[in-house]
């Protein structure tokens, strides 16, 4: 359950991997800007801004990633395009040059401060913050563009690119939803505590006034 999200990314650059080796067309397709993968990556970006902004409920800090998510959401989704909203294509195109760069910035430094600060970032994010094995998952993630990108003709790397984006975004949606699972149960099983504490304390002192 925890790692799952880390799963699905991990079967997703797998698949993608063997579709480019067996169907290059298929996976072209599949991959192609606005195309099926694409659509599922803008639901799973908007997931992520959803529950991460969920989760800043619990943990204040959880609010930057769910601003990240949006800002991520107006950069992927092709506004004027498919949906006939505003002239730019989308936010980075709207203010004039490729953002990717600093839009990976943010989950360098997230997955970063997971390894070298690791008791900051849980008291920002809690249990969504990434585990040893979401790490590997992203590094093999990203691994896969290089490594694939070398072994392929460039016309298949725009599809590379949206394979590697949907395996990325469905580990972060993964962990915000974790996080929330995880503080929800938390006050949900500390205020029966807190109530039963206080009764037994109320209990305590009408026994003693008692006597």
């Amino acid at each position: 359950m925890r790692h799952a999200g880390s799963l699905i990314a991990l079967g997703i650059v797998i698949s993608a991997s063997v579709g480019l080796l067996i169907e290059p067309e298929l996976f072209t397709e599949l991959y192609a800007k606005e195309g099926l993968a694409e659509h599922i990556s803008h639901s799973v970006v908007a997931v992520a801004a959803v529950g991460w902004c969920v989760l800043g409920r619990w943990r204040p800090g959880a609010l930057f990633g769910a601003l990240f998510f949006l800002i991520v959401l107006g950069e992927e989704t092709d506004w004027g395009g498919v949906y006939g909203v505003g002239e730019g294509y989308n936010l980075h195109n709207a203010l004039g040059g490729h953002l990717y760069t600093i839009f990976a910035l943010p989950l360098v430094l997230f997955y970063g401060a997971s390894l070298v600060a690791r008791r900051r970032l849980r008291a920002l994010v809690g249990a969504a913050m990434p585990e040893r094995f979401d790490r590997w998952v992203l590094f093999l993630c990203a691994l896969f563009g290089p490594v694939a990108g070398i072994s392929v003709m460039a016309v298949h790397e725009r599809a590379l690119d949206e394979a590697i984006e949907l395996a990325i975004y469905m580990q972060c949606a993964w962990l915000g939803l974790v996080g929330v699972v995880v503080d929800l149960q938390q006050s949900g099983l500390s205020r029966p505590l807190a109530e039963r504490s206080r009764r037994r304390a109320l209990g305590s002192g009408s026994s003693a006034s008692g006597s």
